[in-house]
C-alpha cells in the first residue's frame, strides 16, 4: 500500500511539472523603413549663396564672428547639398 502511495505521489509530482511550461516570448515587432522612389524634380534649384555674397563686410567682422559665419555657412551648404542631391538623384 505504501509503495502504491509513493508511486502515485511521484507520478503526480511529475505530471504537475509538465503543465507549468511557459510559451516562448514573442519578439517585439520590427519596423523596416523602405525607401519610396520619387519622380525626378526636374531642374536643379539654385545653390545656397556663397559666404562672400552673404557677408560683404568680411574685413569688419571679429574673429569670433568670422568663425560663426564660417560654421553656419558650412552647415547650410552641406544641408542644401544633401537635399538637392536627394531631390535630383532619380534624374538622368
Amino acid at each position: 500500500m505504501l509503495n502504491r502511495l509513493m508511486m502515485i505521489t511521484a507520478l503526480a509530482a511529475l505530471l504537475a511539472g509538465c503543465g507549468n511550461e511557459r510559451p516562448a516570448p514573442t519578439p517585439p515587432p520590427v519596423v523596416i523603413r523602405v525607401p519610396v522612389p520619387q519622380p525626378c524634380a526636374g531642374t536643379r534649384p539654385a545653390e545656397v549663396p556663397s559666404l562672400k555674397a552673404r557677408t560683404p563686410d568680411w574685413a569688419a567682422l571679429d574673429v569670433r564672428q568670422k568663425a560663426a559665419a564660417l560654421g553656419q555657412a558650412y552647415l547650410e551648404e552641406r544641408t542644401a547639398r544633401e537635399k538637392l542631391n536627394a531631390a535630383t538623384a532619380a534624374c538622368p
